[in-house]
């Protein structure tokens, strides 16, 4: 090949760096362009704050990083599932439309990816749930206890349904076919590296609101329990601390229940899962 190939060569590869650099930059253009909270400081509105008044700070604000952070990497501006909408507008509708094999939560109009959880993650659920369930038919109580990922419409709106790990429902008016329509009186969750910070922050927040009695937070790599008994915690308060060897009071039946979690270690421990 001559001189004259080698500099044509040359020239398409600069052309070629020239249209990738180009599309990045209008990439990033449609991004910012995008972004409503950029759209509304360039029309001249103002900031909004980066703190709420709420414990936490606002999640919406925080959310592409929580995302990332937390392994649910699903865009921020962009339609992950491809209906047609942003995070923050999809309905219930949108969640039933969902292939069955998707494992997300739906919370005030953001789908959330759900990881698939770990053996020592069930069997932990497992056994809270044979606790629960073991008192409430001793005592012949109306309550019943779950550890079934059932579909709960927590706050009666369009835009959330969750699935905890394990709960007590005492209003069997709020049983539906296959789901739970309102709060739950007790709802239990069992941190995982893809479900912490939104078990911490986001589910905190909204059981809080909508009315759940009392919510277990479970976290198997810190050993510990921490327990929020709604509405006498506020939120600059701090919950109720119990570590893998106590037993953990359910406050909504009066403390007469108690979770052995010393035992629970124990079976993990001969299962080597731990």
């Amino acid at each position: 090949m001559g001189k004259d190939g080698t500099e044509m060569e040359k020239k398409d590869a600069l052309q070629q760096e020239e249209t990738e650099r180009g599309r990045k930059m209008n990439s990033e253009e449609r991004d910012r362009k995008t972004n409503p909270e950029v759209k509304k400081e360039e029309a001249g509105g103002e900031k909004k704050p980066q703190h709420s008044g709420k414990r936490y700070p606002d999640i919406k604000d925080e959310m592409p990083a929580m995302l990332r952070e937390s392994g649910a990497a699903l865009d921020y501006y962009e339609d992950p599932y491809g209906l047609g909408k942003r995070q923050g507008e999809y309905t219930v509708r949108d969640y039933y439309a969902l292939p069955e094999d998707e494992r997300v939560e739906l919370i005030d109009g953001w789908f959330y990816d759900m990881a698939s959880p770990s053996f020592r993650h069930e069997m932990i659920g497992g056994e809270i749930y044979v606790a629960f369930r073991d008192y409430i038919r001793k005592k012949d109580g109306k309550c019943i206890a779950l550890n079934a990922s059932m579909d709960t419409q927590v706050d009666r709106t369009d835009k959330t349904i969750l699935q905890p790990d394990v709960f007590i429902l005492c209003d069997q008016d709020k049983r539906r076919r296959s789901s739970i329509y309102g709060a739950p009186d007790l709802m239990v969750e069992i941190l995982s590296p893809s479900t912490a910070i939104k078990d911490k922050t986001i589910k905190l927040d909204k059981y809080r609101e909508s009315g759940v009695r009392e919510y277990w937070i479970v976290d198997p790599e810190e050993k510990e329990v921490l327990v929020y008994r709604f509405p006498d915690t506020k939120f600059d308060v701090l919950p109720t601390r119990y570590t893998f060897k106590d037993e953990v009071p359910v406050g909504i039946f009066n403390g007469e229940c108690k979770v052995d979690f010393s035992e629970i270690e124990r079976f993990l421990v001969k299962h080597q899962l731990f």
